[in-house]
This record gives C-alpha cells, sequence and structure tokens, in this order.
C-alpha cells in the first residue's frame, strides 16, 4: 500500500495524488475513449513514481475493454515513462496541465463535431497525488508536471457529454478525491478512491482488478471495496453510495494513522442529527446518549448501525475494539503534543541565528524550502535576508544538535518525548486498518439496503 498527498502540501510524506479514472463500455457499435492522467507530483530527484505499478494494469484492462486511450503520463522520471510507454503502447505523453487542458478541449471538440457521437463512452483516468479543497475550487487540485490541474476543468466535458448524449465516468482514486463528487451529476458518473481525507493506491489497483467486461461500475466499485482493506473510503456518486457515506462519514476519523490526518476527521456527535432519517426505519432503534469521551459516539453508533441493518455482532466487536485502541493512541498523542508544545519553541544559537529545538531536531533533513515552517509565525516570515543567512547554517546544525542533546537534559527528555510521538503514531496505523475493515462492513450491507429504494443511476449505466 501505498499512500497519496500533493507533495506541496506535505513534506516527505507519500500519500500523495492517486487515480482518477473514467471507465466504460458500450455495444460494439460504440465507441470507447479514455484519457489516461498521471504519476505527477513526485520527487524529482527519483528515476520512479509511487504509481508505477498501476499503469501496466491499467493499460491492460482499457486495451482489452476496447479503449481508444490518450495517456498523458508523469514527465521527468524515466523508468516511469519507460512503464508507461510500454502500458500504453508507445503513446505516452508528459501529463501537464496544459496538455490534460488540450486533450479536453479536443474531446469538446470531437462530440460537438459530432465525431464522438451519441451513446459513445468518455473514459477519463487520474492516477497522480490530490490536494485538499481549496477556496474557489469546486472540486480539488491534482499534481502535474510543473503546476497543478483543476479537476474542475472537467466541467466543460461533463457538460458538453451530456449535451451530446455521450455517456461520461470520471474515476478518481487521488487523495481527497472525494471532493470530485462535486462533478457528478444524474448522468455522469463518479468514483472515488478517498472520501475528502488522504487515500492510497490499493483502491485503484484493486477496481482495476474487478473491471472486467460486461460488469457496470457500481459493480466494479462495490467488488472493489470488499477486496480493498486500506485506510481510505472510496466513494460513488450514486443516490445509494452518497446516503451510505453519510451515514459512515462518522469513521473516517479513526481510518487516519498520523495526527494531522485526523484533525480533517469528522466526530460522531456531529453526524447524529444527519443519521435520523436513515435510522427511523428500524422500529426502537435511537441513538444512546452522546459521552463526553471521544471512543463512545463512535462505539454508540456501531452498535445503533448494527442493530438496524442486521450486522454481526461478532464483526462489530472487533470494530469497537479498533475504535477504542484508537482514541486512546489519539489520547496519548495529544498528551505528548502538549509537552512537546512547551519545548520546541526553544531556541539555540547557531552562527547568530537563533534555531528553535525543533528544527534542531530535524538537523539531518532539514533545507532551505522545509526551513521556512519553522518561522512562519515569527518575525522573520518574509524576511528573504534572514532565510540566506539561516540557510548558511544549515550544514552546522547536526553539531550543534549533539552539542545540546549533551549538555541540556531537558532537549534530551524533548527528543525523547518526538520518537514516543512518531512510534505511538506509527502503532496507530494497526487500529486505522481494522477500523477500516469494519467500514467496509457496514459499508456493503448499508448500501444493499439503500439500494433497494434508489435502484437506476449513471454508474449502473456504464458498463466496462
Amino acid at each position: 500500500m501505498k499512500p497519496l498527498f500533493l507533495t506541496s502540501f506535505f513534506a516527505n510524506v507519500c500519500f500523495g495524488f492517486c487515480t482518477l479514472s473514467l471507465l466504460g463500455s458500450l455495444p460494439s457499435q460504440a465507441a470507447r475513449h479514455a484519457l489516461f492522467l498521471g504519476a505527477g507530483g513526485e520527487p524529482a530527484e527519483k528515476a520512479t513514481t509511487i504509481f508505477d505499478d498501476i499503469l501496466k494494469p491499467a493499460g491492460k484492462a482499457l486495451k482489452a475493454a476496447g479503449y481508444q486511450t490518450q495517456a498523458l503520463v508523469n514527465g521527468g522520471h524515466s523508468e516511469t515513462e519507460s512503464k508507461a510507454s510500454k502500458a500504453f503502447d508507445g503513446q505516452r505523453r508528459d501529463f501537464t496541465a496544459d496538455a490534460a487542458r488540450a486533450s479536453i478541449k479536443n474531446y469538446v471538440t470531437a462530440i460537438q463535431s459530432g465525431k464522438i457521437r451519441e451513446g459513445d463512452q468518455l473514459l477519463v483516468v487520474v492516477d497522480t497525488h490530490g490536494a485538499p479543497a481549496s477556496a474557489g475550487t469546486q472540486s480539488h487540485q491534482v499534481a502535474a508536471r510543473g503546476a497543478n490541474f483543476n479537476m474542475d476543468e472537467l466541467i466543460a466535458l461533463r457538460e458538453a457529454a451530456e449535451a451530446g448524449k455521450v455517456k461520461l465516468a470520471i474515476l478518481d482514486f487521488s487523495c481527497y478525491s472525494g471532493n470530485s463528487l462535486k462533478l457528478a451529476s444524474d448522468k455522469t458518473c463518479v468514483v472515488t478512491g478517498s472520501g475528502e481525507l488522504p487515500g492510497t493506491t490499493g483502491y485503484a489497483e484493486a477496481f482495476l482488478k474487478a473491471a472486467q467486461s460486461g460488469r457496470n461500475l457500481e459493480d466494479i466499485f462495490l467488488r472493489a471495496r470488499r477486496e480493498d482493506k486500506y485506510m481510505s473510503t472510496p466513494e460513488i456518486s450514486t443516490p445509494a453510495g452518497r446516503e451510505t457515506m453519510e451515514i459512515l462519514k462518522f469513521l473516517s476519523r479513526n481510518m487516519v494513522y498520523t495526527e494531522s490526518g485526523v484533525a480533517g476527521g469528522v466526530m460522531a456527535n456531529d453526524v447524529t442529527r444527519s443519521l435520523e432519517p436513515y435510522l427511523r426505519q428500524c422500529s426502537g432503534c435511537t441513538l444512546r446518549q452522546i459521552g463526553d469521551s471521544l471512543s463512545k459516539p463512535a462505539t454508540d453508533l456501531v452498535d445503533v448501525l448494527r442493530g438496524t441493518y442486521g450486522i454481526s455482532r461478532y464483526d462489530m466487536f472487533f470494530l469497537k475494539m479498533a475504535i477504542r485502541d484508537h482514541e486512546a493512541k489519539l489520547s496519548k498523542l495529544a498528551d505528548i503534543r502538549s509537552q512537546l508544545h512547551a519545548l520546541e519553541t526553544r531556541t539555540v544559537s547557531v552562527g547568530g541565528i537563533q534555531f528553535p529545538w525543533a528544527a534542531l531536531a530535524d538537523a539531518n533533513s532539514i533545507n532551505r524550502q522545509t526551513i521556512y515552517h519553522y518561522y512562519l509565525k515569527s518575525e522573520h516570515a518574509g524576511n528573504q535576508n534572514f532565510f540566506d543567512q539561516a540557510t548558511k547554517q544549515l550544514p552546522h546544525l547536526a553539531a550543534a544538535a549533539a552539542k545540546l542533546e549533551d549538555e541540556e537534559p531537558e532537549y534530551s527528555r524533548y527528543l525523547a518525548l518526538q520518537n514516543s510521538f512518531d512510534r505511538t503514531q506509527r502503532a496507530m496505523r494497526f487500529e486505522a486498518k481494522q477500523v477500516a475493515v469494519g467500514e467496509g462492513t457496514l459499508y456493503q450491507s448499508i448500501y444493499q439496503k439503500v439500494l433497494l429504494e434508489h435502484p437506476d443511476s449513471a454508474c449502473k449505466g456504464f458498463e466496462f
């Protein structure tokens, strides 16, 4: 499993962007077109990317289904480019925002001119790093070479496709791809590899494995979701999919294993009111009193959902245990963080520059780009002369840190707290995965029951 983040948002984190795909098939007389966008935002010094393993199965699946595919992949990573060229029969071009924009414009023109006709299908696949939603963006941005690509630019393609009665589907497997559900309509299917939090490459791989000829996107989505056991929440734009995620979004908090990721989660008591319409169908089922503890609301809601939707008590027992253990580690992290906060802003002079202890602790990895982080809220923010002087001292930080550790007991305590924080955060991964397994069980049961009320959708009508 490889996490997917937009690298401009998180330093040294590989969570990065995942895959966006539009997949489909039609009767033999209908044409199938696909646009694959992928592998942007990776460190320039590498020859490979975390997206390499998805290229071959993506190219194979699209070719087997008869798609005429344009592949915009990477740019700047020699091994990735070679793999992409082989996967897409030598048709690879660099994935830049301008290239993606031009391809979309060409598809719009082809639809409007009748070259892509009524009944044809169009699939867009994006496998890259993704960013959270930002102001002025309806969906979100993904990483391309040199600049980000705004997924909102697919709106013009959606409008043209719907006007021309061309079937369009969007599969966005990037981090924060749940934001792309805003691109969906009753005629355009959107599937995402995560919710509005980070995701992993695991779901893209599971989706392509399940994507067999004759299966519709809803069927493929559900099959892949059963197989994917990673810490993400794949979503689909069907009415049943939207309702199911509305019910289960309180678990998102317990499916991430970084403190910063948890901050984006949803507390159970924040969704109590939104759950009420779905629980009315269960005679006698009411939400229990929400306590002040972090773990009690989520575990109580799991009990209610288990009774409402007839889910095994055995399966939910392990989910509740994982939630409790995850929350216990969150509580420990909060305690460690408060102790760290009291120490990390203390400073030591190196070459006349006052460096915070947090910077010294990162002495082996700090560089001119990351050093800005330590002074964002100081009087030095925006002072390029200061940063020029600070950069000159970076080679001396490791020696200063070693000396401080020998002479200052409190700095040694600070380092021990940092290590404890990192260990606890890594250990949280196990509970997050167990919550993901339990969430998957709940999702399948709830989806099937909600589906009885909303059987038809653009996703069901789009066959691979």
